[in-house]
């Protein structure tokens, strides 16, 4: 298993579903995707460059984090 899913402390690893609520945690996921997006769009605003493709895992960030919104709201 990979180092980032072991860890003792309850702040340095990954974990799903850890509200025990899947639908509940989908939230959390939407927040991490877009999080992430903004994170990723501020890195290449600061860069000199980049090339079209750089930006793909910004698109599929941004596309995961409103796909969820969606899915949490039906599910409940």
């Amino acid at each position: 298993m990979h180092w980032v899913f072991q860890s003792s402390d309850m702040h340095g690893s990954v974990v799903f579903n850890f509200q025990h609520r899947p639908v509940g945690d989908l939230s959390a996921f939407a927040h991490g995707y877009h999080d992430a997006a903004k994170r990723l769009v501020a890195e290449m605003q600061r860069a000199s460059g980049y090339r079209d493709f750089d930006g793909y895992p910004i698109l599929f960030l941004y596309r995961h984090a409103l796909d969820l919104k969606p899915a949490q709201n039906f599910a409940r």
